[in-house]
């Protein structure tokens, strides 16, 4: 991490680099992405790289923060309501397996950006999912891409 002084600020400039390892659920609920048992973590890592950035005034508030991460889950398992799958999915088994998610996460200017992509399987037919996520202020712009290709789905009329 490099400091600097400018004027009467601090600039913090740094990364922060994790290898592959457990992911921890109480370290998850301390920042509120497990509250519920709808996702299996048992088996799930995860590896992340992140750059990041932002200034320290004299009377400690913090300005200008940055942070871009790369964050890699592996062997993520959702756990959903058998009863709303089971009205789209023939033969739906309890889960959908997440083999490997790719996370983009940019936040600048009051600005957040989080893309990425992933394999799942539903039933033992693996098919891919991109997604994009912004949020500036009240915001919100959501595209999901979900490929359907090897999954059978029931449509009824």
């Amino acid at each position: 991490m490099l400091i600097d002084k400018v004027n009467t600020d601090y600039n913090f400039k740094g990364n922060i680099k994790n290898e592959r390892t457990n992911l921890n659920s109480k370290l998850l609920k301390l920042i509120s992405l497990h509250e519920s048992n709808d996702v299996d973590i048992a088996n799930s890592e995860f590896e992340n790289f992140s750059e990041f950035n932002f200034a320290v005034t004299k009377k400690f508030k913090i300005k200008n923060f940055y942070i871009k991460s790369k964050i890699n889950i592996y062997n993520l398992i959702y756990l959903e309501n058998k009863e709303i799958f089971n009205k789209y999915f023939s033969e739906y088994k309890d889960n959908v397996k997440f083999k490997k998610i790719n996370l983009n996460i940019d936040y600048k200017d009051k600005k957040l950006k989080i893309s990425g992509d992933g394999n799942y399987t539903i039933n033992n037919q693996e098919d891919k999912i991109t997604f994009n996520f912004d949020k500036y202020k009240d915001i919100y712009d959501f595209d999901v891409k979900i490929n359907l290709n090897k999954s059978k789905i029931l449509l009824k009329q």
